[in-house]
């Protein structure tokens, strides 16, 4: 169990560094005092139970294509974090650029599946277990997605009714 909680350590190293208390909160309590340990022990003890794979039946669709772009969207996040997101690191001062030269696609790949993306494919999981196992989740996740892309719609012709 020592690992579950390893990340307490990091939020205690970090207390009184400029950080706003906000920040602060969000970043070091929220997430690597509640949420990541609650992440880790639900790896640990549960992810033997947990649905990786959507059926394929016509009324899981939904749940289809959120594994889909869930799984294409950690390609484009990895490169985003190796280039974007390093070169604003890099002039915050107190961060190491991470070494982003010479990359292959294979690097990318092995990025894409290590520590960052693990607990988003667990969260991920978690989700399509609760809706393939119990028949009144499906539907609900319909609804969201259609009401999310409704709204999506709307913003697109209100962005651009702007320009």
């Amino acid at each position: 169990m020592s690992g579950v909680f390893s990340t307490w350590k990091r939020a205690k190293q970090e207390r009184g560094k400029g950080l706003t208390k906000r920040y602060y909160f969000i970043h070091f309590i929220l997430k690597y005092r509640l949420l990541v340990p609650l992440l880790k022990l639900t790896d640990r003890y549960l992810s033997k139970h947990l649905d990786h794979e959507v059926p394929d039946k016509p009324e899981y669709a939904y749940l289809q294509a959120l594994s889909d772009a869930v799984e294409e969207s950690f390609t484009e996040w990895t490169h985003w974090m190796a280039y974007d997101y390093n070169e604003r690191r890099a002039k915050a001062g107190r961060f190491k650029q991470w070494r982003t030269k010479n990359k292959t696609a294979e690097d990318f790949k092995h990025i894409a599946t290590g520590q960052s993306t693990r607990y988003v494919r667990l969260m991920k999981d978690l989700l399509l277990t609760v809706c393939v196992s119990d028949t009144a989740y499906n539907p609900l996740f319909m609804i969201i997605s259609n009401k999310y892309h409704e709204k999506l719609q709307e913003r697109k012709t209100w962005d651009s009714s702007k320009t």
